[in-house]
């Protein structure tokens, strides 16, 4: 279980960097960082461009597949390294406003933002459910749930 859990905050680390990367790469610099219950959060200035804000973004889930393409090759760390990355890769594409892919699209759609977080952390939550119930794990339910939590804690509805 420690195994599993040093994969997965070496994998968020992994994410970060990506971010932090293409932040100073575009000339930017970091203001703050900090870990809450959300996961780990970058403040930055550099008055980028909501283009740049998308590679910002995308930086970190990019990071996790170049990550997990390295580990396979050169059979780093295993399976469940290749995995986690993957995980993060994917699930932080999920254009909701609190995720890197939300904050990739949210420019684009303004108002309509809100409605796609809404359908889409409905969706999670009711796939959670069958999940739950098929398989006896209530992860992505609870991850519904804190996805909601931390968009209204962000003020974005």
């Amino acid at each position: 279980m420690l195994d599993d859990l040093f994969f997965a905050v070496l994998a968020a680390a992994v994410h970060e960097l990506g971010h932090i990367a293409a932040i100073y790469a575009l000339g930017g610099r970091v203001e703050r960082f900090t870990a809450d219950i959300g996961g780990l959060n970058i403040r930055y200035c550099g008055g980028f461009s909501p283009a740049q804000d998308a590679l910002i973004a995308l930086s970190g889930p990019a990071m996790n597949l170049i990550t997990a393409v390295i580990s396979a090759i050169f059979g780093f760390f295993g399976g469940y390294f290749i995995g986690i990355n993957l995980v993060f890769c994917i699930f932080n594409l999920i254009p909701i406003s609190i995720l890197d892919g939300g904050r990739i699209v949210a420019p684009y759609l303004g108002r309509r933002a809100l409605y796609l977080d809404i359908v889409l952390i409905t969706a999670l939550f009711i796939l959670g459910l069958l999940v739950w119930r098929a398989a006896g794990n209530p992860t992505m339910v609870i991850a519904s749930f804190m996805m909601l939590f931390l968009c209204l804690q962000n003020g974005r509805y």
